[in-house]
């Protein structure tokens, strides 16, 4: 009963970590037509479009910042749930 509430805070720092690196190797499956967030990447690259690459990289960053700031707010909760 008092090691889930000590070890929660840490637990949910290995899953933010593992989260947005899965989100920032996530524009590696377009290279093996799987599709997603780096398709406006790989698109234009080919196409030297800078306007795609960039729409695709501020998307997937976006997506990366918004998804650590959530697992941020919920380590902070679970630490205080410790106190």
């Amino acid at each position: 009963m008092l090691e889930l509430p000590l070890a929660l805070s840490t637990i949910i720092a290995g899953i933010k970590i593992s989260v947005v690196i899965s989100v920032a190797t996530i524009t590696i499956g377009t290279y093996i037509v799987a599709g997603g967030l780096g398709l406006f990447i790989s698109r234009g690259i080919s196409q030297t479009d800078f306007t795609q690459i960039m729409v695709g990289a501020i998307l997937i960053s976006s997506l990366a910042l918004f998804l650590d700031a959530g697992f941020s707010y919920l380590q902070k909760i679970a630490s205080t749930l410790k106190k």
